[in-house]
């Protein structure tokens, strides 16, 4: 009986690290912009730093600009909270936003 039931074993183990890596990869390729709450042609981005690390809207919009290389001007509202910032770009710019800032770092603090 153990016979059987190790290959039967290997072959699902292989299906779910196989699965696996295909969600993972999906994720680091695609994003979904469908609804991020964001006004009409802009998506809303989240920034894991907030006030409490002495940021000011300021050094979020340079920030964003300065590693994406879209300009300043296109970016939307910027919300910060204690620990986290929401911040709209046009959708166009949403992918490119989010590579950028990946390794971004804001004032010296990383995000």
């Amino acid at each position: 009986m153990k016979l059987i039931i190790l290959p039967w074993i290997l072959q699902q183990l292989s299906s779910i690290r196989q699965w696996v890596q295909g969600r993972v990869l999906l994720k680091k390729e695609e994003y979904d912009f469908a609804n991020t709450g964001a006004e009409e042609g802009m998506v809303r981005l989240f920034i894991n730093i907030g006030k409490k690390d002495k940021i000011k809207p300021g050094d979020i919009l340079g920030a964003i600009a300065g590693e994406s290389g879209m300009p300043g001007r296109l970016v939307g509202a910027i919300d910060m909270f204690d620990k986290y910032t929401f911040v709209e770009v046009p959708r166009e710019y949403g992918k490119e936003v989010l590579n950028a800032m990946k390794h971004a770092k804001i004032k010296g603090k990383s995000r």
